[in-house]
């Protein structure tokens, strides 16, 4: 077994929150806590992967309960000893959520899990021998072409290392399910030779493998931790034997009876499942962005017609104006069905409507920062204040967030511009720290409001309290529907100037629309 060196030199880890963590040293004794972690009778589940889905897992498994009211499981995280990641661990083990949420259920699971000691997080790949199910949440990004989506690419080296390090150590008897959202065809034409031949080397029977893909459903927010054990899911195994120990174990976490499982033919099929209707989704988004253009040349209000056409049945999913689309899946999930169409099945052209629809996406916040080019004059004297940071309402994901765009465009145009998101503290993709207190910033220099991202704390502030703290204000930008007509309609009373994306009646008396 190789031995595993301690950091050549003492780091630390800073977390989004703030916290800091010294990366760990002594390595003996972390894996002599994990072999005596946990009830022996318990199974043990190893999540591999402390993200926003990891996380979510973890919390749904520490809570299930056996017939006697005890852990039915021994849950342990695994990420990895480094800077950018080491800090996850470490909330962890401090009985913290991982990641911020709304959702007040994932840190009572959290913490509760973490004092009755049957979870915890680990950086040591012994856990892997420890594991009855091994749980595969690790990201898999795509290198994103933005001039021409179709060369976009996937990069399976660091995910081929992941799966590598799982298949040297893992018991021939135990459970692995791939969670991660990859490209149709990976599980049986990368990950289950990763396994073949690593057990061939081990002396190991590559026949007892059992190896399913059932793809993650989690939805960041106030339902976090329901979305886990109270939603539909897909799943499948490369055999019977693996596709039977993956429905067991999923109906062991999972209201089934409210949520039945949908077994399908092949791990392809369950993978091509999550980026199709992800796809499906980004395309469905994609299309309403033209309707939003049109609604501000014709000055009226989008949502109220949208609102009018959902009492269709038929047309209930029809999306809504807003910022942009950001989030680590509806920004690349189809680029991940394009590549494997080329490099799995041999297709010699691209897939043209979903790479179009990202790429209307990609440009939506662009229309956002015209309005506000064309609607606002005098930029270079103006102080902004934007609000929101991450992709999604109450959430503290920030991949791939359209409020960077804005962001750039401010940097660009504006005298001062200021960051404010309540579950933000440091935004990894611009290096910058957020300030998580209104109060701590200088509001009295504020001109210029733009609401980005409607978390639940930003909507809940009144008009009137933000004129009181901003007292300066003289402009509102809407880009995400965060604030509702009444209280456009005060501030318009104060002498305000309101300006919405997809309400084209706001400020329709304007000489010039954006184009």
């Amino acid at each position: 077994m190789t031995k595993l060196a301690p950091p050549p030199t003492p780091a630390r880890s800073l977390a989004p929150t703030g916290e800091s963590y010294d990366l760990p040293t002594d390595v003996s004794s972390e894996e002599r806590r994990l072999r005596d972690f946990g009830n022996a009778e318990a199974a043990t589940v190893v999540v591999q992967g402390i993200g926003f889905v990891g996380s979510a897992m973890l919390a749904a498994l520490a809570r299930v309960r056996d017939d006697s009211g005890r852990p039915l499981y021994n849950v342990i995280g695994i990420d990895l000893a480094d800077a950018r990641n080491y800090w996850k661990i470490g909330r962890l083990n401090e009985g913290k959520p991982p990641v911020e949420s709304s959702d007040e259920r994932l840190a009572e699971a959290i913490a509760t899990g973490v004092a009755e000691e049957n979870l915890t997080g680990t950086f040591h790949p012994v856990a892997y021998e420890l594991a009855d199910v091994v749980v595969v949440d690790i990201n898999l990004d795509v290198q994103k072409d933005y001039a021409e989506l179709d060369r976009s690419e996937v990069d399976l080296t660091i995910f081929r290392k992941a799966l590598g390090d799982v298949a040297a150590r893992i018991r021939e008897d135990a459970l692995v399910v791939i969670e991660t959202t990859v490209p149709p065809g990976t599980t049986e034409r990368v990950v289950a030779p990763i396994f073949r031949e690593a057990f061939a080397e081990r002396g190991l029977d590559s026949d007892r493998l059992h190896l399913a893909h059932a793809p993650e459903r989690v939805m960041p927010g106030p339902r976090y931790l329901e979305s886990i054990a109270e939603f539909h899911r897909v799943y499948a195994g490369i055999n019977e034997a693996s596709a039977e120990r993956a429905r067991q174990f999923l109906e062991s976490f999972i209201d089934t009876e409210r949520f039945p499982l949908t077994r399908l033919q092949s791990p392809t099929a369950s993978e091509t499942a999550k980026v199709l209707e992800n796809a499906y989704r980004a395309a469905n988004i994609a299309f309403i962005q033209e309707w939003t253009e049109l609604a501000h040349r014709a000055g009226i209000d989008l949502f109220e017609v949208i609102e009018a056409i959902h009492k269709r049945p038929t047309h209930a999913n029809l999306r809504w104006p807003g910022l942009g689309v950001g989030g680590y899946c509806l920004t690349k999930d189809a680029l991940l069905a394009n590549w494997a169409n080329r490099t799995f099945f041999g297709a010699e052209t691209g897939m043209p409507q979903c790479l179009s629809a990202i790429a209307i996406n990609d440009r939506m916040p662009e229309f956002t920062c015209r309005l506000i080019e064309e609607k606002i004059g005098g930029l270079e004297k103006r102080t902004a204040l934007l609000l929101g940071v991450s992709y999604l309402n109450d959430v503290a994901d920030t991949r791939y967030s359209p409020t960077e765009t804005v962001y750039d465009f401010c940097r660009e145009r504006f005298a001062s511009v200021h960051l404010h998101d309540p579950h933000v503290a440091y935004w990894p993709e611009r290096e910058i720290e957020v300030t998580r207190d209104l109060d701590l910033l200088p509001l009295d220099e504020v001109d210029t409001l733009l609401f980005l991202v409607g978390h639940r704390r930003i909507r809940s502030i009144t008009p009137d309290e933000w004129l009181r703290r901003c007292p300066n204000a003289n402009v509102v930008v809407d880009a995400n529907n965060v604030i509702t007509n009444e209280q456009r309609l005060a501030f318009e009373g104060a002498g305000l100037r309101v300006i919405g994306t997809g309400k084209g009646d706001w400020g329709r008396d304007d000489s010039k629309e954006p184009s």
